[in-house]
Order: C-alpha cells, then structure tokens, then sequence
C-alpha cells in the first residue's frame, strides 16, 4: 500500500480449519469491513464472510457467482477482496460494499490455495499441486 492512500493492512493471524481459511485483519480505514473485521473463504458454501470479533456477528460478503472453492483470500491496498478459488482455478476481485466478482486470471492453476497482494498491485498465487 502507498503511504498516501489511507489503508492500512496488518495481518495479524492465518488459520485454517477443514473448509476455512480465515485472516485475521486490522484496517485502518474501514472501507464496509469495520476495523478488526475477520474475512473468512468459506469453500463449503461458495460464500465470503466477513465476522465482527467483538459481536460474532457474521455478514455475507459474497455467496457463489465465480466462486466454485474459496481458498485463499487478501485485500488489496483499495480495500478490494482477492479470492484464490481451488475448483473453478481463478483469481477474483470482490468489491467488499457490493458483492460483485471480477474475474482476474484464469487458467494456468491446477489448485490455488493461497493469494497475496504486493503493495505495488502484483498478485502472488500459490497452487498445492
């Protein structure tokens, strides 16, 4: 992220637990997602939650669409959801207030299981096979 735009991104936990994939974020500009808010790609109903850690109240963000598996998950320096997905193999953009998926890359992964985003935009993508 830029030091002018605003957003400030602190990972604080990753943990895995059968079909999720939480992160645990710290945003410094709440855009939808309240600071603190937790995302979680839940691969068993196609869906992008997004949990309050204080009140455990949870808010789809994204249910299906382009999502087939939701694995990996990160947030760009916008505030935009990057989804990795392990059965469809795309990347996809979510707009956090809408819901709406861009398709960002697809093809060439065999099973994407985690994403980052460099402060620059760049997409890291790890596949499992």
């Amino acid at each position: 992220m830029s030091p002018g735009d605003g957003v400030r991104l602190e990972v604080t936990k990753l943990s895995t637990y059968g079909d999720f994939v939480g992160v645990n974020l710290r945003i410094s500009l709440s855009r939808t997602l309240g600071p603190g808010s937790i995302l979680v790609a839940d691969g068993s109903s196609k869906t992008i939650w997004g949990i309050d850690p204080i009140s455990g109240a949870k808010t789809a963000i994204s249910v299906a669409g382009l999502l087939g598996f939701p694995r990996g998950i990160a947030l760009d320096s916008g505030g935009q959801i990057v989804v990795g997905d392990s059965t469809t193999n795309q990347i996809v953009r979510i707009d956090p207030s809408t819901g709406v998926q861009t398709l960002l890359s697809s093809g060439g992964f065999d099973d994407v299981a985690g994403i980052a985003v460099e402060s620059d935009g760049h997409i890291l993508a790890s596949d499992i096979n």
